[in-house]
């Protein structure tokens, strides 16, 4: 159930869609060429957050059976941790670019406390030493090498409490938000439709967060949900600015 970093990519993936949305449903303007340089920008800096974890996490011996690590499937530490770094100075590059086009530089500041603060969990939060232990999934590997994850710190058993409880508050705010107006009643129906995810989210992780075999699905799961959520979210956004506009927007292509 070691769900945190393949949330935090896909929510870093997410946000950008999103955000990219509701700019258009206030606009009604696309610039397609700083969308693609955002887009595929944000893609090399979560790339580099995820390969330079893999490579934090085979050095500290928690990723020593997990297969689909990167650096066990190519085999070489210093290849990953290059590639990591040449990713992140390319991604870096091109947001800086996007804001100095759009002459904003709150972006590119907000984008290097991002990355200062991933660097921060999988460099000194994540590897806090704590006296207590589960065995579970992934857990068992993390603790034992003193990385304290999220689910480390909380058990298995309250890690399915707090999974159960966000995705009850993430349906909750879409109504809440629904019903003051600020959020187009489009958003609200298309969200509405991903319950079933949720709710199987829910009683995967209460039925199975003992089992080892099974509960390593649970992130997939998690993932698959706020992935389905925010695609929903985008596409709400869009047809809420062309039934406001009643016809198809003109595109700006820059």
């Amino acid at each position: 159930m070691g769900v945190s970093m393949a949330y935090v990519r896909s929510f870093a993936g997410i946000v950008f869609q999103v955000g990219s949305a509701a700019a258009y449903l206030q606009t009604g303007m696309f610039s397609a060429r700083r969308y693609f340089v955002l887009l595929i920008s944000s893609v090399l800096i979560i790339t580099w957050l995820n390969l330079s974890n893999d490579v934090y996490d085979f050095d500290t011996g928690a990723d020593k059976n997990k297969t689909e690590s990167v650096v066990n499937l190519v085999g070489s530490r210093t290849g990953t941790l290059v590639a990591a770094y040449l990713l992140l100075v390319l991604g870096f590059v091109g947001l800086t670019w996007a804001s100095v086009e759009a002459g904003n530089l709150r972006a590119i500041m907000l984008l290097t406390c991002a990355v200062i603060c991933g660097y921060i969990y999988q460099s000194l939060l994540s590897n806090v030493k704590q006296n207590d232990t589960f065995f579970i999934a992934q857990v068992e590997g993390d603790r034992n090498v003193g990385k304290m994850s999220p689910l480390v710190r909380l058990g298995t058993e309250r890690g399915s409490v707090v999974v159960k409880w966000a995705v009850m508050t993430l349906y909750s705010l879409l109504f809440a938000i629904g019903l003051s107006r600020a959020l187009p009643l489009s958003c609200i129906f298309l969200c509405a439709m991903t319950s079933p995810i949720g709710k199987l989210v829910v009683s995967y992780v209460e039925e199975n967060h003992k089992d080892k075999g099974k509960i390593f699905m649970a992130k997939y799961y998690c993932v698959r949900l706020h992935a389905l959520f925010g695609a929903a979210l985008v596409a709400g956004l869009i047809t809420a600015r062309i039934l406001v506009t009643k016809h198809i927007p003109k595109l700006v292509f820059q």
